[in-house]
């Protein structure tokens, strides 16, 4: 079974296997549906810029002040 994520418009954008492919080279250990499910909970970018942006610190995050 070959499973093909697209995107809103139903242009193929890239396929499970090759994203799996990919992480499978890179050492991971995730399972290909594992794989799957997050790809299909992954969003398209925001259309606008953030309201803030936060960067991480030793003891976590703080608002960036970086425009």
């Amino acid at each position: 079974m070959r499973m093909v994520l697209r995107d809103r418009t139903g242009q193929q954008v890239f396929t499970v296997r090759e994203v799996f492919a990919e992480m499978l080279a890179a050492g991971t250990g995730y399972a290909e549906s594992t794989v799957f499910k997050t790809m299909q909970r992954m969003k398209a970018p925001a259309g606008r810029a953030p309201w803030i942006v936060l960067e991480q610190t030793g003891a976590g995050f703080r608002v960036s002040t970086k425009t």
